[in-house]
């Protein structure tokens, strides 16, 4: 019985789950709460952010100052910027 939960626990919960991004609202809810005199338990209970998650959102916000998300490189461009426009020239 273990190995059937095992194995649809890796192909099922693997596939679906993702990460949650908290939004900026909610991170500067946290941040206030922290500021305002709660422990950072207090505060993620407070703010509905799970414990592990507020106390990396504070210690990002001790080193930048910011709670907003890091850019991030996202999908390279198969094409540079002269071929885009070499290509919209020849169209």
């Amino acid at each position: 019985m273990f190995e059937i939960w095992l194995i649809f626990c890796t192909f099922y919960c693997s596939s679906t789950m993702s990460r949650a991004q908290h939004s900026s609202p909610k991170k500067n809810r946290l941040i206030g709460a922290i500021q305002a005199g709660k422990t950072i338990p207090q505060a993620a209970e407070f703010t509905g952010i799970p414990h592990g998650s507020a106390k990396k959102i504070w210690a990002q916000y001790k080193k930048t100052g910011s709670t907003s998300n890091r850019r991030r490189s996202g999908r390279p461009k198969k094409i540079d910027e002269r071929m885009g426009r070499e290509i919209v020239w020849e169209v």
